[in-house]
């Protein structure tokens, strides 16, 4: 008897190796393969320097400081190469899996745990942000550590309560919670989770009650608050300051869609395969849910699991609509809870088809459960096949725009980064030998100061002593909204070809030996407003740039108009550009969004000065004369004009000059 139950401890053990040397072979493999992106540059720009220097960088920031504390003496001892930054985010996502099965263990048994660390061994959305040095692999393991830590605190529904070590317990839980928190805020909901769960365990009849549990739960609950308290006032200067959205949309819908969709299959697998896996595994988690409300005593272990899984999710729903900013992963610590909930519904199918193993329930059981598990875990397979192979789902490739760069520039040659939040990816990769100017200077991507017209300015002194410019865009439309810095550049200076191209970013090149030729102001000065009847916000129109007054049919009319709102504009209005005849006749038009689709009027930030661009091609069979170029505002919902006054007003248009055509070629 003795040999057998060796023997079996050997085989679980064995088991649970293999499953943590998996966790640890698929984070490991081709760690270094994707170029450090903008999240991770931030990271390690905040972890280089003195350990004052890391905590002054992240309290301006919105981030918590443990995991930059913990890479800036990962990056002392190990070094700050590709693999060696991503290496601390792997180590920690590994211990997550380890974590997860004892987890499973002492909330079900062994086999429940093992399968859990399984699934989360294999799952892609895990091994991606293990493979990201950013804080949410530490936050994951910290989630489950606390979780675990909690069973000690609850009452012995959940877990067992050792008497002689009741503070050891409040210290440890304590300690993960905390450092959860330090690691991500989102980390919070799932504390909120736990609470709840308490909180049902207090309210359900059940017998006498020792008042114990609740005194030790809420001296976990205080320190840990006491534990945030320190780095509170950045956290509340950050919420009033946060910026790095635009503001819109996001439906509850989408929400739970996306996040189902990354808990079977990650960031890179999408169509039948991904919609199977995630049918797949929310079958399976459904089946474990019906396991355990079928045995009573298992029923508040399940309302943990679903408080885990929901709680976060409704709070981020409520969080979205005042602030709609959403992604995946800010649910990544949700879903340890929905993969323990499939792993109850594995187990719970195996032995259902045990039990039943010569009838045909038994075969029908195993069907049932071999069918989603196959397509679960295929799927999942597939997606890590796109992620480590296809480079068009790779992060955007910085390493590979400096490296074309440094092999191009010489000495003479300026850099510009649009925007500034590209910067410490950049200075990564090229340190300090190329001379970078981010627009804006910022390191978190800001919405409520776009580029205007005047950084040109600044952009001219740069250029002074420079013969070449590289301009660097990644996702440029959060700092540059309407495309200033690009075609200010491409309509001043001549601009050789590039030839390569980079996954997610753009790279030009510009001549510009010419020296400093860039406007940043109209140079034709004309003051008129727009004004929408009732509340609607007021349009101030600053002067246009018209290089050229005489053309031909058929050609193109560059135009520039600059903009501005006073105050908060409530509506989202388009901008038309006109040419008209003496008849009145149109014979060229453009609409379009004032400002951009990013930054439509109902998001300018007052006192900002916006320019438009606009392309007018001329009616091949306009006759020669004189036109009229008129511009206003009309709201497209009600099609209906704004009011224009001052100069050049007519009624709901403005006329802004009078062009020649001549006669066709």
């Amino acid at each position: 008897m003795k040999t057998s139950f060796g023997h079996a401890k050997l085989v679980q053990w064995g088991l649970l190796l293999a499953v943590i040397g998996a966790a640890f072979a698929l984070r490991v493999a081709y760690l270094d393969r994707q170029s450090i992106w903008y999240d991770e540059g931030l990271s390690i720009y905040y972890a280089r320097g003195t350990l004052i220097e890391t905590l002054e960088r992240v309290s301006q920031s919105e981030h918590p400081p443990l995991h930059p504390l913990l890479l800036h003496l990962w990056i002392r001892w190990c070094g700050d190469s590709e693999f060696s930054v991503r290496m601390l985010s792997a180590w920690w996502s590994v211990l997550a899996v380890a974590w997860l099965y004892r987890l499973g263990m002492r909330l079900f048994d062994r086999e429940t745990g093992w399968i859990a660390a399984l699934l989360l061994a294999l799952s892609p959305f895990s091994i991606w942000f293990a493979q990201e040095t950013r804080g949410y692999a530490l936050a994951l393991t910290l989630v489950i550590g606390a979780a675990d830590a909690a069973l000690d605190l609850f009452p012995r529904t959940f877990g067992v309560l050792q008497k002689r070590a009741r503070r050891r317990h409040i210290a440890r839980y304590v300690l993960l919670a905390a450092g959860a928190l330090y690691s991500h805020f989102y980390s919070g909901f799932v504390l909120l989770a736990l609470n709840l769960a308490f909180l049902i365990w207090a309210l359900v009849p059940a017998g006498p009650r020792s008042r114990a549990p609740a005194a030790r739960w809420i001296a976990a609950q205080g320190a840990t608050a006491l534990c945030l308290l320190p780095w509170m006032p950045f956290v509340v200067a950050q919420l009033g300051a946060n910026a790095t959205y635009w503001h819109g949309a996001v439906y509850w819908k989408e929400i739970v869609g996306q996040t189902l969709a990354a808990f079977a299959v990650g960031k890179t697998l999408t169509g039948a395969w991904a919609h199977g896996a995630v049918w797949s595994l929310s079958f399976l988690a459904l089946a474990g849910t019906l396991s355990l409300l079928w045995r009573r005593g298992d029923r508040l272990k399940l309302a943990l699991l679903w408080l885990w899984v929901l709680a976060p999710a409704v709070v981020l729903i409520i969080l979205t609509a005042t602030h709609p900013k959403f992604s995946p992963r800010y649910l990544l610590n949700a879903l340890p809870a929905f993969l323990l909930g499939a792993a109850v519904g594995i187990r719970w199918l195996v032995r259902w088809a045990q039990r039943r193993r010569s009838s045909l329930s038994g075969a029908t059981a195993w069907l049932v459960l071999l069918l989603p598990l196959t397509l679960s875990i295929g799927a999942a397979g597939r997606a890590l096949t796109c992620y480590y192979f296809d480079d068009r789902l790779y992060r955007p490739d910085m390493r590979a725009v400096v490296d074309y760069i440094m092999a191009e520039a010489t000495d003479r040659d300026l850099v510009v980064l649009v925007g500034g939040y590209t910067f410490p990816a950049f200075a990564y990769y090229a340190g300090d030998a190329l001379p970078a100017l981010p627009l804006p200077d910022k390191l978190l991507p800001t919405t409520r100061e776009p580029i205007e017209p005047k950084l040109l300015g600044a952009l001219n002194e740069a250029i002074v002593g420079h013969e070449q410019l590289w301009l660097v865009l990644w996702q440029p439309y959060i700092s540059d909204p309407t495309g200033l810095i690009a075609d200010a550049l491409e309509q001043t200076y001549h601009r050789p070809g590039v030839g390569q191209t980079f996954h997610q970013m753009a790279l030009m090149r510009f001549d510009i030996s010419a020296g400093p030729l860039l406007v940043d102001a109209p140079r034709t000065v004309q003051r008129a407003e727009f004004c929408a009847a009732g509340s609607g916000g007021q349009i101030q129109l600053l002067g246009y740039d018209l290089p050229v007054r005489a053309f031909r049919p058929g050609e193109t009319v560059y135009l520039y108009l600059y903009w501005q709102a006073p105050d908060e504009v409530r509506h989202d209005y388009k901008v038309f550009v006109q040419i008209l005849g003496a008849d009145d006749q149109i014979v060229a038009q453009q609409d379009l969004i004032a400002g951009a689709a990013e930054y439509p009027t109902s998001h300018w930030t007052p006192g900002a000065v916006i320019r438009n661009r606009f392309l007018l091609t001329i009616d091949p069979a306009a006759p020669a004369g004189t036109y009229r170029l008129i511009s206003g505002f009309y709201n497209p919902g009600r099609n209906t004009r704004l009011s224009a006054l001052g100069e050049g007003a007519c009624g709901d248009y403005v006329l802004l000059a009078q062009i020649e055509i001549g006669a066709a070629p």
